[in-house]
């Protein structure tokens, strides 16, 4: 956190040598009083924020975040910040759950958001939600405008298993790199650019719904206008009637393997799948739909 090489300690006698110079001397002991609490720590949602007087990753910050949870949730958490914000400097302390990081002024300010969205969450379920939109400045051309942010809150998965299934659904079809999840409030986290975060918003609200014991049935057929190949449209087909998993992935397969798509992703528990691909495919794989799974796609008449 302060780049100082000169340091050394003596654990027995409870006492930390630094040598440097004099800012990184002052960060140094300001670290050191905010790390030196006793345990339990009181979560504090007040700004504990040190800024260098130069440099990139100028602005220090503390997050005081013990609320009962679990050493393996407050990792997630942190893990989640790092990954999203793209923050290289964060250190987690398990037992009194400080959060310490620093980076840049927008990445310590989109910390602020995730910690005002997250940290106070409980338990699962929630409701089915969404976030506002997090708009970091607009990166410069030619590289990808992946500035938006958004966390999406997912009511109808039971096990951890579902949640993970349905994140890796939405990673897969969308093609966006930036997705991580937190387990206990069924919490996903999504960068990517404004297009790929309103493709991620309608798969969530189609597939993120108690599930539908009725007759098979498809969703609308969504375009994604950000794509730059034919294959942008996708559809959310629902079999209801496949009495086994096995047979339920079977279909899937025989899907995915004639019409030649490339994005083709289950959901066990809703019995969806979603697919990717040309308006032709699509089409192609609701007619294959009605010979593998009649129950649930019966024929015209």
């Amino acid at each position: 956190m302060t780049d100082m090489k000169g340091v050394s300690s003596d654990f027995a006698a409870g006492t930390l040598t630094a040598a440097g110079a004099a800012d990184q001397l002052q960060l140094a002991e300001w670290l050191l009083i905010g790390m030196d609490r006793s345990v339990p720590v009181a979560p504090d949602s007040a700004v504990h924020e040190y800024r260098r007087p130069e440099g990139p990753d100028n602005v220090v910050r503390f997050f005081y975040l013990d609320r009962g949870q679990t050493v393996q949730e407050f990792q997630e958490f942190a893990t989640m910040l790092r990954t999203i914000a793209e923050i290289r400097r964060v250190v987690a302390y398990n037992e009194t759950k400080i959060l310490a990081m620093r980076g840049t002024v927008d990445q310590m300010s989109m910390a602020d958001w995730f910690t005002n969205q997250l940290a106070k969450t409980a338990p699962a379920p929630h409701p089915h939600s969404v976030t506002p939109e997090y708009l970091l400045p607009a990166d410069p051309a030619p590289r990808p405008n992946e500035n938006v942010t958004r966390i999406f809150f997912v009511a109808n998965a039971p096990t951890i298993q579902d949640f993970q299934e349905l994140a890796t659904l939405i990673r897969t079809i969308v093609e966006i790199r930036r997705v991580f999840t937190y387990n206990t409030p069924r919490a996903m986290a999504m960068r990517g650019i404004s297009d790929q975060i309103a493709f991620a918003e309608w798969l969530f609200n189609e597939i993120d719904q108690p599930r539908n014991g009725g007759q098979g049935h498809a969703s609308t057929t969504y375009t994604y206008p950000a794509s730059p190949e034919a294959e942008n449209a996708a559809r959310v087909f629902y079999l209801p009637d496949t009495a086994t998993v096995e047979d339920f992935q079977r279909i899937a397969v025989t899907v995915r393997s004639a019409t030649k798509m490339r994005r083709v992703f289950t959901y066990n528990s809703q019995r969806a799948v979603a697919v990717r691909g040309t308006l032709d495919q699509l089409a192609l794989a609701q007619r294959l739909l009605t010979e593998l799974d009649p129950a649930d796609f019966p024929k015209a008449p």
